[in-house]
C-alpha cells in the first residue's frame, strides 16, 4: 500500500539522517575536538530526529489515541518549544522575539502543538543567517487565534510552494544547504 511505501521511505531517510550527527560526533572524538557546543548541537539533531520518528509512529498507529484537547497558555507552549531549540539558537546567534499575551488561551493538544511549533522553528533556524531574528507573534479575531512565526532567512522559492506539503519533498534550498530531508 501507499502508506507502507511511505513508512519504508521515511525509515530509510530517517536512518540516513541519524547517521550524520553520529558520524560527526565520532569524528570529533577521534580528533579530540569534542567541544560542549558541538556535542550539544549534534545531540539536538539526534533528539529532533528521534521526535520525528516517534511522532510518525504515533500517527501511523492512530493519531486519535494520542490526542488530548485541553486549555493551554499559548505563550507557555511556544516558550517550551523555543527552549528545546535553545542550544541551536545560541550557536547560530538567533534569538526568537516573542510577543504573545500572557493570558492567551488556546484549546489544543499540548504535545502536538509544541511539535508543530518546533518543526517550524527548526526550519527557521536552519535557513536563517547568524544574527537574524525570528519573530513569534499572536493575533486574535472573534474566536480565532493565529500564531505567526516570521524569519528573515532564505525563504522558499515560488516554484517549490505547491509541493512543500508532500511527504519527503526536498526543495531547492534544502538541496543547496544540505539540511533538508523532507521528514518535517
Amino acid at each position: 500500500t501507499k502508506r507502507r511505501e511511505q513508512q519504508i521511505t521515511f525509515m530509510n531517510l530517517w536512518v540516513h539522517q541519524m547517521k550524520t550527527p553520529l558520524s560527526v560526533l565520532e569524528m570529533m572524538a577521534q580528533n579530540h575536538q569534542l567541544s560542549p557546543t558541538a556535542v550539544l548541537t549534534e545531540t539536538q539533531r539526534l533528539k529532533n530526529g528521534l521526535n520525528i520518528a516517534l511522532n510518525e509512529a504515533r500517527l501511523s498507529t492512530g493519531f486519535q489515541a494520542d490526542f488530548l484537547l485541553k486549555q493551554l497558555s499559548l505563550k507557555e507552549v511556544v516558550t517550551s518549544a523555543i527552549n528545546t531549540q535553545k542550544s541551536t539558537c545560541i550557536q547560530r546567534n538567533i534569538y526568537p522575539v516573542l510577543t504573545i499575551s500572557d493570558d492567551l488561551i488556546v484549546i489544543s493538544d499540548e504535545k502536538w502543538l509544541a511539535f508543530m511549533i518546533e518543526q517550524v522553528l527548526t526550519n527557521s533556524l536552519k535557513y536563517s543567517h547568524s544574527g537574524e531574528k525570528i519573530e513569534i507573534t499572536s493575533s486574535e479575531t472573534n474566536e480565532t487565534i493565529a500564531l505567526s512565526i516570521t524569519d528573515y532567512g532564505v525563504g522558499i522559492p515560488p516554484s517549490d510552494l505547491p509541493r512543500i506539503k508532500r511527504a519527503f519533498f526536498t526543495g531547492e534550498n534544502g538541496r543547496k544547504f544540505g539540511e533538508a530531508n523532507g521528514m518535517g
